[in-house]
C-alpha cells in the first residue's frame, strides 16, 4: 500500500493505519484504526473503530513515534472523520506488534440486558458490576477526536 493517502471509504483501512490530528497549538496528536465493522460477513463502507493515541509531538506522527503507545479514547467513527478534516492516512503499525488492546464496553442499546462488546465484537451479557463500572460504547461525530486530542493534549 502506498502512503500516504485519503480515504474515500473503509475499503482500503487495516486495524494498525494512523493518521495527524493538528491541534491548536500547532502540534499533533495521532488517531488510528482499531477495528472494521462486519456486518453478516460484510464490511461497513463507512464505520470504522477509531482510537485517539497516547502520543504527542511537534509533528506528524511516524511508525516509530507512535509504538508501544496505548489508546487513550475510542469510538465508532465515519470515515469523514478522517477525510472532511484535510487529513490522510500517513501509515501502518501492526496493533498487535503494540499490544493495543480494545478496552470492554457496554453496548449502546438501553435494554434490560446490556451487552459487553470489545469494539463491534458482541462478547457475552453485561453483570451487574459490568453495567456499573464500564463506559457505554461511543459513535463519534467527525470532530469528537479532534475535540479530545485538544482535551488531552492541548495545553502542552
Amino acid at each position: 500500500m502506498n502512503y500516504p493517502f485519503i480515504p474515500k471509504s473503509t475499503r482500503h483501512l487495516i486495524e494498525g493505519q494512523f493518521w495527524a490530528i493538528p491541534l491548536i497549538s500547532g502540534r499533533f496528536a495521532c488517531g488510528r484504526v482499531l477495528q472494521l465493522d462486519t456486518i453478516s460477513g460484510k464490511r461497513d463502507n463507512r464505520i470504522f473503530l477509531a482510537g485517539l493515541m497516547d502520543w504527542s509531538g511537534d509533528t506528524p506522527p511516524s511508525s516509530s513515534a507512535i509504538a508501544g503507545r496505548c489508546i487513550l479514547e475510542h469510538g465508532g467513527a465515519h470515515i469523514k472523520t478522517i477525510r472532511e478534516n484535510g487529513l490522510e492516512i500517513l501509515g501502518y503499525r501492526s496493533i498487535v506488534d503494540d499490544g493495543v488492546i480494545i478496552p470492554r464496553t457496554l453496548s449502546e442499546g438501553f435494554g434490560p440486558k446490556p451487552r459487553i462488546q470489545r469494539g463491534f465484537e458482541t462478547l457475552g451479557y453485561a453483570s451487574p458490576e459490568q453495567r456499573r463500572t464500564l463506559r457505554v460504547f461511543a459513535t463519534w461525530g467527525y470532530r469528537v477526536i479532534n475535540l479530545l486530542a485538544e482535551e488531552h493534549f492541548g495545553n502542552l
